[in-house]
């Protein structure tokens, strides 16, 4: 993301990179790099924001009035395997 995307999203909004789709994520990472990042504690998942600030075929940049941590709903890896989208 270029540095002057990030003027576009309102002061004081919590900033964050994310995929439209599980096609976007699988294009993103690898399985293992998936299951490194679950060991580590980070975890695929849905996330409503509030506004796009920049965005690619495979990646988007957003930002939400609200923290990232809250509504966020975690999926399984299992999960992402058997969704297609």
């Amino acid at each position: 993301m270029p540095l002057w995307a990030i003027d576009r999203a309102p002061v004081g909004t919590h900033l964050g990179a994310g995929f439209k789709s599980a096609h976007g994520l699988r294009a993103w990472f690898s399985p293992g790099e998936l299951k490194n990042l679950e060991g580590r504690g980070y975890y695929p998942g849905f996330l409503e924001v509030d506004g796009l600030i920049w965005e690619r075929p495979e990646q988007v940049f957003f930002f939400r009035f609200q923290p990232l941590r809250l509504e966020f709903t975690r999926i399984t890896l299992r999960a992402l395997q058997d969704f297609r989208g």
